[in-house]
């Protein structure tokens, strides 16, 4: 987590041709601290989904975050363990091709990300 509240940081698949487009998982840490999923496709932006969080990330503790999509556009979204996010989207049908990490503010430490291929 970010070491001050007010901090932002987004990560998500990038898509072919448009390496700011795909979708992106944003945390704003600004209360109340909220996790969004939006989808970025040529400096348009659309809201997938998004809740506001009980308590910030920025607590100094280790927080884990799952992140699945399915081939039917399912996606999950769970923090420590528990389900935050379900939601079906198919605003983009074509082949991920690259990860997109932005820091809009705040000191974050990302220690792992793990990248699955489709099954």
């Amino acid at each position: 987590g970010s070491l001050a509240t007010g901090g932002q940081i987004a990560f998500g698949p990038s898509i072919p041709g448009d390496l700011y487009g795909g979708y992106r998982l944003v945390y704003v840490g600004v209360p109340p601290a909220s996790i969004k999923l939006v989808a970025l496709r040529r400096g348009e932006q659309a809201m997938v989904a998004g809740r506001d969080l009980a308590a910030p990330l920025e607590d100094r503790k280790r927080h884990t975050l799952v992140w699945n999509r399915k081939a039917n556009g399912a996606m999950s979204v769970d923090i420590d363990g528990a389900n935050f996010i379900r939601v079906t989207d198919m605003i983009f049908r074509e082949a991920f091709t690259g990860i997109t990490i932005t820091n809009s503010g705040g000191d974050f430490v990302v220690r792992r990300v793990v990248v699955n291929p489709p099954r």
